[in-house]
This record gives C-alpha cells, structure tokens and sequence, in this order.
C-alpha cells in the first residue's frame, strides 16, 4: 500500500544500468520513447525532466535533455517527495 511503484520501477532500472539514449522512465514506470518527450518539451507542456545518470556517468557525458535537472539516484528517498505531482516526471 505505500509503495510508489513507479518509483521502485525507475530505481530498478537506474539499477541495472537500463537508462540508455534510447530509453527514459515516467512517472507511472512506463518507458517513453526520446523522440516523445522531445516532442512534449518542443510544444512547451509541463514535463520535470530528471537526469538520474550516476554522478560520475555525469561527469563523462557530453550530452543531457535541455531542461532537466539532475538528481543523486543514491540519494532518492531524499527528493522523491518532492517531485511535482501536476504533470509528467520523466527519468532518464
């Protein structure tokens, strides 16, 4: 009952490695395709776009969604809360 299964999800796959450039994790656990949420962001709708990439992984990367924020997977149970709750979260 006080899980947030979507959480569990996004966390399991940041986990395993899952998170890739072709692949990003909403809210709901659901995998979204880039092209969609470029496309959501393109059109201005409300999406909070997370970068959840380990911070050394961040470090090395020279690539990243205009607009996200980036946020310490090691450290989810201190942010997730505050995650906004009227509109998409998306997780890469």
């Amino acid at each position: 009952r006080n899980l947030h299964w979507g959480r569990v999800a996004a966390r399991h796959g940041a986990a395993l490695g899952a998170a890739s450039p072709t692949r990003a994790v909403a809210q709901d656990g659901q995998a979204i395709a880039p092209e969609r949420l470029r496309d959501m962001v393109a059109r201005g709708e409300p999406v909070a776009v997370l970068d959840v990439r380990r911070r050394e992984d961040l470090a090395r990367a020279a690539d990243r969604v205009a607009g996200s924020t980036w946020r310490d997977p090691d450290a989810v149970a201190s942010w997730a809360d505050d995650m906004p709750r009227d509109r998409p979260v998306v997780a890469y």
